[in-house]
């Protein structure tokens, strides 16, 4: 990072505010009183993403390259035949939540071999990676992932020897760290089988707090192997932390100046999370006791109905059209009343620039997945083009989800997935 990126960092004020009621819990991000990333879970809807559950396979579709598995819940769950098998390097390039990427073909079962391993009735353990949609059951993997503060536990996942798995996150780009790194997690104790990745967060912490995190996932790994040999298929057997709990482990960073609660409970359940990964970090979990409810104090309700609009306002006068459909989002932006000091030119990559810094926002807020087409405002300079390409690229790069970026098309058109 250069010095006008550190001193920039340096300035900014990173709050996480949680807002707890009876009907849902609602999660905020603020980063110098912006809203940057948003979260809700209702109590009463099971947690299903990242929950593992002991299923039945009930058919094979060598057509759709898919399996249907019974896991208990009204519709069957969708497994694709390449995520039946441990995929080792899309675990190392993103593991921050359960994997739902293509397994290499190189590694993938044929249909007969998948036909002699997992015949209809056979009994296999799954990781849900999306929710039910509409007439659709949800989609499962079996290369599981059960993330702890700074690693993360795969079961059967292998390197390319044919070992257990023990690697470093691709996010963490330093050759001394991720050397540092790897020979703390190659001494650490684990059980046969049992594969292990850094987490992204992970990146300068001690071997102290390695090992106090391996300690938890070993206890969560043992509750999963009894839960598999006493109970009934089909039937849950690990369930994803409610939303307070994942906060501390997967939001609380070095760079995160406080959580802001305004739960007793939540609160002194947060602070005793935290205590257990990091006593020093129970200082940044508070409470908020003020008469105004939390996020309309903190000006949050406000930039919730402006950023979940279907035309969302730039700085600049520009704004964007954000559409959805059964195949894809469409994002169409559009200038407005900007005008612009220079040329048309400049004009015009000043917004598109604007942009596509709002389009990563907008992803992360909305947790939009899928295919993403930008319609960007037309530019003659390939030099501009790139320029917006990169900065895509760059501002994507918070996002703790999988995102592909292909360059700007001949007709003026941006793709991505996320």
């Amino acid at each position: 990072m250069n010095l006008f990126g550190w001193l920039k960092r340096s300035k900014m004020k990173r709050e996480i505010i949680v807002n707890v009621e009876k009907l849902e819990t609602r999660v905020a991000v603020m980063e110098n009183g912006r809203l940057e990333e948003f979260m809700v879970e209702h109590p009463e809807e099971e947690r299903l993403v990242g929950s593992v559950f002991k299923g039945r396979v009930q058919n094979l579709e060598n057509d759709l390259q898919a399996a249907f598995v019974d896991i208990g819940l009204k519709k069957n769950a969708f497994l694709h035949y390449w995520d039946m098998t441990p995929d080792a390097d899309a675990l190392l390039d993103d593991d921050d939540s359960p994997k739902s990427g293509k397994t290499p073909r190189k590694n993938r079962l044929s249909d007969a071999e998948i036909a002699k391993r997992f015949p209809p009735g056979s009994e296999i353990v799954v990781q849900v990676t999306k929710g039910p949609i509409s007439t659709k059951g949800p989609r499962v993997v079996a290369n599981l992932s059960i993330p702890g503060r700074y690693l993360v536990m795969m079961p059967g996942a292998k390197d390319s020897h044919g070992a257990p798995l023990r690697g470093v996150s691709k996010k963490i780009g330093d050759a001394k760290e991720r050397q540092r790194l790897k020979k703390i997690i190659d001494k650490l104790p684990l059980p046969e089988n049992v594969g292990l990745v850094v987490r992204t967060v992970g990146q300068g912490a001690s071997a102290r707090a390695f090992a106090r995190d391996l300690r938890n996932l070993l206890s969560v790994w043992n509750e999963m192997q009894g839960n598999i040999k006493t109970r009934r298929t089909p039937c849950c057997i690990f369930q994803e932390p409610d939303l307070c709990e994942r906060v501390v482990r997967d939001w609380l960073t070095e760079d995160v100046d406080a959580i802001v609660i305004d739960d007793a409970t939540s609160f002194e359940q947060m602070r005793e999370v935290t205590g257990r990964i990091s006593r020093r970090a129970k200082s940044k979990i508070r409470r908020y006791d003020g008469n105004a409810n939390i996020f309309e104090h903190y000006g949050l309700e406000r930039q919730l109905s402006e950023a979940f609009a279907r035309k969302v306002p730039l700085k600049s006068g520009g704004y964007l059209v954000i559409d959805e459909t059964e195949a894809l989002i469409a994002v169409d932006v559009n200038t407005g009343h900007y005008k612009g000091k220079g040329s048309q030119e400049d004009a015009i990559l000043e917004v598109n620039l604007e942009a596509v810094e709002e389009v990563a926002r907008q992803l992360r807020l909305r947790n939009i997945g899928g295919l993403v087409v930008l319609d960007l405002i037309d530019m003659k300079s390939r030099k501009h083009q790139k320029q917006v390409y990169r900065a895509l690229k760059d501002a994507l790069k918070r996002d703790r989800a999988r995102t592909n970026v292909l360059e700007i098309s001949e007709l003026g058109l941006l793709e991505m997935s996320r």
